[in-house]
């Protein structure tokens, strides 16, 4: 299993938008397209040194993400301890599957040909105070 982390606040995938031009053409467009850039492009440079020269990966691949959100500051004290009540898992937007989404993406062309190859493993949105994402994948039979 090859591992690796991607610091930063983890972004979403946008969603597509349909719309006409003034001259009555058709055109689409994503909706987070100027958040979702850099970090994709953060994923794929972090992505690139993890794969250190090796060609794509072919046939199915697990891939294993965990996504770790910024936790917001209601949950800590004054004192600047976190609360006993706080949440371990991020059960808010963004949605995972658009998260999942940016990263798989992303690490077409470096990790394995198309993110369709992505066949197994386990997605997880956890706060934490150092966001970023944890990426594992392998080949799988």
């Amino acid at each position: 299993m090859t591992e690796f982390f991607v610091a930063g606040p983890p972004v979403a995938k946008g969603s597509k938008v349909a719309g006409r031009t003034n001259a009555g053409r058709l055109f689409t467009r994503e909706t987070n397209a100027a958040k979702q850039k850099p970090w994709a492009a953060a994923v794929r440079v972090a992505a690139i040194k993890a794969m250190n020269g090796a060609q794509p990966l072919i046939g199915p691949v697990r891939l294993d993400i965990d996504f770790f959100m910024p936790r917001p500051k209601k949950h800590f004290r004054r004192n600047g301890e976190l609360r006993p009540d706080a949440p371990k898992f991020h059960d808010i937007k963004p949605d995972r599957d658009k998260l999942l989404r940016c990263v798989g993406d992303a690490l077409s062309g470096v990790v394995y040909k198309d993110d369709c190859q992505a066949c197994a493993g386990q997605i997880s949105k956890l706060y934490t105070t150092g966001p970023g994402a944890r990426i594992a994948f392998c080949a799988i039979e």
